[in-house]
């Protein structure tokens, strides 16, 4: 049975940088022991909740956390609040004592009012305060009327304080955006950052928080760091749950393997000299991901479903960061759509390699237990629908888009049947898809 789901407009900040002290081992995605890695401060738990007034005239209010940091640390958390958002600031308790405008006067952070961010902060030692304040659209106009709601924030991933990584260095993991459609790329970042005044040399090591991290095909030839693809929302408390997205095509690696004994990573840079050897290397590189590989070789890429999808990092001395991207349906706007009736019937379709298409049918009454189930051919991708139209009557009938993209060339199918999934197996209609993909 298709089923679809919605989201409420949400305000979300969510980075977590992590060591590998603070994950499990688990089977499906396997996460190795990490020893000697202080745990990490919680300064607010996951499943806190509050609330904040937001205004139109300068008055909302706030919530404040002090906290102290008694060595350098990495600051990070997540939560949610519905439209018309927050915004969260991090200052200097000195400068949390001064305040314009109902907020910090100075801030070593803030997300600004948006409707998603992210964040990796380095706090030196120090005290601070995390404010989270109400939105003031119109702060500083004249507003006769003020409009003031109450909004409830949800603290989704325990916002704590976490030594500086493992060895001194800042693993650093930044996406180009939180939502790309069905069919795009996502652009993926990563580094290993020394934060410090000093350089520092690192001996090789092998501690990696997970297994099977790469930014490529073959394994790296230099760079001490690795990601992976997980669909769904995974968190350093249950990664070892998750099993990881080929994003990678399985290709023919060379057998020479560069002899690396260490590190040296310059003063407050991403640069490093790899041992033995002079000069230095960028710790730093990007790839783009669109899907995910099946079968031998190239394989069949298939492109990222909607969905929410968790991109974890990591580097050899057990250092993780985790980031969060939503996939979603493309438009319709400029597609090919073939609409059919709800009956028993067989029909061709012709379209081009990569071109996503729409079929339009209209959904039985959710009381009737009937709904729309789709099987595809392994060269055309199902990538969901959404509602065009709905009867006004509760659990009435919709008329609904169905979107597929080519993804091989030559004849494709399609099957739909509008059935109940329970026994007795009762099958209202089929449609039967002949689709020519060149």
């Amino acid at each position: 049975m298709e089923t679809s789901t919605s989201a409420a407009k949400a305000f979300f900040l969510i980075l977590v940088v992590v060591t590998s002290a603070a994950i499990g081992v688990g089977s499906a995605f396997n996460h190795a022991a990490q020893t000697g890695t202080a745990a990490a401060t919680d300064i607010l738990s996951a499943g806190t909740s509050f609330t904040v007034t937001s205004s139109m005239d300068c008055v909302a209010s706030h919530y404040s956390q002090v906290f102290y940091v008694a060595a350098t640390a990495t600051l990070t958390g997540g939560f949610m609040a519905r439209t018309p958002g927050v915004t969260a600031y991090v200052a200097t308790a000195d400068d949390a004592n001064t305040t314009f405008q109902g907020h910090p006067s100075n801030w070593v952070y803030t997300t600004g009012l948006a409707t998603s961010a992210q964040v990796s902060i380095v706090l030196s030692p120090g005290s601070y305060v995390l404010w989270v304040e109400g939105a003031d659209e119109n702060c500083g106009s004249e507003i006769v009327t003020p409009l003031e709601m109450l909004t409830t924030v949800n603290i989704t991933e325990s916002v704590a304080l976490s030594p500086v990584s493992t060895g001194g260095l800042l693993l650093r993991l930044q996406l180009n955006g939180t939502s790309i459609t069905s069919g795009s790329a996502i652009q993926i970042n990563v580094s290993d950052y020394n934060p410090s005044s000093m350089s520092l040399n690192l001996t090789k090591e092998t501690d990696w928080g997970v297994s099977g991290l790469s930014m490529g095909s073959c394994l790296s030839q230099f760079y001490p760091f690795g990601i992976a693809v997980l669909q769904g929302r995974y968190s350093p408390a249950n990664v070892s749950q998750g099993t990881a997205l080929r994003i990678f095509p399985a290709v023919p690696c060379p057998l020479f393997i560069r002899y690396i004994t260490g590190y040296v990573f310059y003063p407050m840079s991403d640069n490093a000299t790899i041992l033995p050897g002079t000069g230095w290397s960028l710790m730093a590189k990007g790839v783009s991901v669109s899907g995910a590989y099946s079968g031998a070789g190239l394989g069949n890429l298939s492109v990222f479903v909607p969905r929410t999808y968790t991109v974890v990092a990591g580097d050899e001395w057990g250092n993780l960061a985790f980031s969060y991207f939503v996939v979603t349906l493309p438009s319709s706007t400029g597609a090919q759509t073939y609409t059919y009736s709800s009956s028993n019937l067989t029909s061709s379709i012709s379209t081009s390699l990569g071109e996503t298409f729409v079929v339009q049918l209209n959904s039985s009454a959710a009381s009737t237990g009937y709904d729309w189930t789709v099987v595809t051919s392994a060269g055309v991708e199902y990538l969901g629908y959404q509602v065009v139209s709905s009867s006004a009557l509760i659990g009435g009938p919709q008329t609904r888009d169905y979107f597929f993209r080519a993804q091989q060339t030559g004849n494709q199918t399609i099957t739909l049947r509008d059935e109940r999934p329970w026994a007795p197996y009762q099958t209202a209609a089929t449609i039967n898809l002949l689709v020519t993909v060149s």
